[in-house]
């Protein structure tokens, strides 16, 4: 299994920007340890978690996961 991504440096400018104003805001109201549970995926990762899930139906909802996604590298 690919490693998972926790580094907020790795994450686009504008958006790193915003999640890290957003880490201090809930900081300042008294809300420890949040953080960001995956900030970048490989392509190999998407590829793992789209076996997955291609093999698990735990809904009745479509099933809508892909390869081609924004969030990737």
């Amino acid at each position: 299994m690919e490693k998972i991504q926790k580094d907020i440096d790795l994450l686009a400018s504008p958006f790193r920007e915003k999640v890290k104003a957003f880490l201090i805001d809930v900081k300042i109201q008294g809300i420890n340890n949040v953080m960001p549970f995956e900030t970048r995926r490989s392509h190999a990762r998407q590829a793992e978690l789209f076996a997955i899930g291609r093999t698990i139906q735990n809904t009745k909802k479509p099933v809508t996961w892909t390869l081609k996604s924004l969030h990737l590298e």
